[in-house]
């Protein structure tokens, strides 16, 4: 009999996860089979599984993963930095496999390819069952790039690389030059609190983090933060604003967030000449903003929109974290309770109350 895998399934049912044995795949070739090791549930888990984010079905949710190389195919498989993988290596991968010959991979926007598989959002369907967390095997697609990594690192930390860590390093690094900088971050969350100490490392002059969650503003100031606010756009709170900055120097870097249509048109109307504006959090669909193009000419200001990251992004992901790791109270990040996967129904439901930035499923 062969081997089997565990899976919790999301049909289609709101907030409803079906246990279900799948047998483990014959491996072609550029095909990889991980034992997953930790897997943390992000919101858009939780969005989908309320039935406010639309995905295929039947599917296995779960996108930040890390785990072990349990098996691969006769051709030997190169990691992003050329070494050569061996079962028992613990691995991350990008959150999606692309193509490399599409225009989009050709122009260096694989997140886009045109026949992009991204795990956790996938339908089950043939080949290819064993492509989410939420299950105790994953079963990685040709074209996806995947990066060795140090074991001495928390596995709570490293299962959330290949997504908010990899999507926080692309938004700064569109942002352009942040050494010296004065940076305005939209959102606590923990894209806002990972651009925090990523802008920190970078060297930026001065970091303000704007959010609602007073909690949340509180553990930036642990991260790098210098000025925290609730209400960022208030005229009491933009003085408080402009007299910490240097010589009252204008915000040179504004990074958003949180997805909010209001913030997302406050910021086009407070920034000022030559500001960078990069927009990770509007994932979703949302109403128009009006902003004036005359203002964007004369003010000469550069937008970017940033949607996941490339894979040079999460390599440079855990570079950084290699380095600091031991630097910040990223304990603080977690819920104390690691879930087994046979608890996930348990985990699900204390994600949506836990105040803390992730809860995670140890497998």
């Amino acid at each position: 009999m062969s081997e089997i895998a565990n899976a919790w399934i999301f049909s289609g049912i709101p907030n409803v996860l079906d246990a279900k044995t799948i047998e483990l795949p014959i491996l072609g070739n550029g095909e990889i089979l991980v034992k997953n090791s930790m897997c943390s549930i992000c919101k858009s888990d939780l969005h989908t599984l309320s039935g406010t984010r639309p995905g295929p079905t039947p599917s296995i949710l779960g996108h930040e993963i890390v785990g072990e190389i349990v098996a691969l195919p006769a051709n030997p498989v190169l990691d992003f930095w050329g070494n050569q993988l061996k079962t028992g290596d613990l691995i991350t991968w990008t959150i999606m496999a692309s193509c490399g010959e599409c225009s989009f991979c050709k122009r260096g926007l694989p997140q886009k390819c045109v026949s992009i598989k991204k795990y956790g959002h996938e339908k089950m369907e043939g080949h290819f069952q064993l492509t989410g967390g939420f299950a105790s095997h994953t079963h990685l697609y040709p074209g996806t790039f995947t990066y060795k990594l140090p074991g001495e690192i928390d596995k709570r930390l490293l299962a959330g690389l290949n997504c908010s860590w990899a999507t926080v390093v692309a938004a700064i690094r569109n942002a352009g030059e942040i050494k010296g900088k004065n940076v305005l971050i939209t959102g606590a969350g923990m894209l806002g609190l990972l651009a925090v100490m990523v802008c920190r490392e970078k060297g930026a002059a001065k970091i303000v983090v704007c959010d609602k969650d007073e909690q949340r503003l509180d553990l930036t100031k642990e991260f790098g933060a210098d000025l925290c606010l609730k209400d960022c756009f208030s005229d009491a709170n933009e003085r408080e604003c402009g007299g910490m900055l240097q010589q009252n120097a204008p915000i040179d870097v504004f990074l958003e967030m949180t997805g909010s249509n209001e913030i997302v048109q406050k910021i086009f109307q407070m920034a000022g000449i030559g500001a960078s504006i990069v927009l990770a959090g509007s994932v979703f669909p949302v109403e128009d903003v009006a902003i004036n193009p005359e203002q964007i000419v004369r003010r000469l200001l550069q937008i970017k929109g940033v949607h996941n990251y490339t894979p040079g992004d999460l390599g440079n992901a855990i570079m950084i974290l290699r380095k600091i790791y031991r630097k910040y109270p990223f304990e603080k990040l977690f819920d104390q309770k690691t879930y087994g996967l046979e608890n996930i129904d348990e985990a699900v439901a204390h994600a949506k109350l836990s105040s803390k930035h992730r809860v995670v499923i140890g497998l």
